[in-house]
């Protein structure tokens, strides 16, 4: 998060002050938002050869849907098929070498959803240079969600994004600079830097055992006084390069991301234009309702009003 900008936390709008030792501090808010803080939790990214079986799988499914032949599919697959069917009726069920986009209009904007399968942490970094890039291209706000399978753009605004849907969106050139623009670089890598330095020697913990052995909040004080010193005189020093580079890797998957970059680059672009989501979308949709809303009801109760009331909207929509 930048400085300035506004979130959503425990039933209130936030403003983004900054970072004290690994202490957030926040001002009320004066505008409404959709960006929610998610903590990652558990929430371990799938490798690449799981990303590519899970494309095959999806393309394996669709061929038995459209042929109406089950090929000695999996028992998992099997269940999985009216899923397939529904999707293709909707929309498009992509094949392994093809990329779906989905565009639809909702109360709260306009919004993209991408189905790369490749994996939550390279999502994650997919959407931030997405944001980046089509915002270099004209002014606007995105706000982004993710998961293993895919992640959706919402811009308030109305936006031209299919125009821009092309392949050199996805270049690799410039890819390290776009995403540290695309993150507060500065701050994760103030972060990151307390394992940096106290692996190389350069803040003292205590001695084993001893009681009065220095807490993490002294530490990352600590670290992030000798981060803003090195950053400022000696902005080349290989541990500050270091800390930079574990953010990349541990943000967004570094290693696979490039490679992902040129994958959907290469791949011919499916271009469905909804007026309600597709089932595809409907795992983004909870991550969604999770990370936005603060309900008691569960999530099969909240999904059920959602569809009665895209179901009474088409119903009440004047036909063209």
């Amino acid at each position: 998060m930048r400085s300035g900008q506004h979130f959503y936390f425990a039933g209130q709008t936030l403003k983004y002050v900054g970072l004290q030792a690994d202490t957030a501090l926040v001002r009320r808010g004066t505008r409404s938002t959709n960006l929610t803080p998610i903590w990652g939790g558990t929430r371990l990214p799938i490798c690449e050869s799981l990303s590519s079986a899970v494309r095959d799988a999806l393309e394996r499914a669709a061929r038995v849907v459209e042929s109406g032949v089950a090929d000695d599919l999996p028992e998992e697959l099997e269940e999985f098929l009216p899923v397939v069917a529904s999707q293709a009726r909707r929309s498009v069920v992509p094949s392994a070498n093809e990329v779906l986009f989905e565009t639809y209009t909702s109360q709260d904007g306009h919004r993209l959803l991408v189905y790369p399968f490749e994996g939550r942490l390279v999502h994650a970094g997919i959407s931030s240079l997405l944001s980046l890039r089509l915002g270099r291209l004209a002014p606007s706000t995105f706000t982004s969600t993710f998961n293993d399978y895919g992640f959706e753009l919402l811009c308030p605004e109305e936006f031209p994004i299919e125009e821009h849907l092309t392949p050199e969106l996805f270049t690799r050139e410039n890819l390290v600079e776009d995403a540290l623009e695309s993150v507060n670089s500065a701050e994760l890598a103030r972060l990151q830097f307390r394992e940096i330095a106290r692996v190389a020697g350069l803040v003292f913990q205590g001695f084993p055992g001893s009681r009065t052995r220095a807490q993490g909040k002294h530490l990352q004080a600590s670290s992030g006084l000798i981060f803003d010193v090195l950053a400022e005189f000696d902005p080349d020093h290989l541990l500050i390069a270091q800390a930079r580079r574990e953010v990349l890797e541990n943000q967004f998957e570094q290693g696979r991301l490039a490679g992902a970059l040129d994958r959907i680059a290469g791949s011919r672009f499916r271009i469905s234009r909804l007026e309600k989501p597709s089932p595809l979308a409907l795992p983004l949709i909870i991550e969604r309702l999770n990370a936005q809303t603060m309900s008691s009801e569960d999530i099969e109760s909240r999904l059920a009003r959602m569809q009665a009331e895209m179901h009474a909207e088409a119903t009440t929509r004047p036909r063209r």
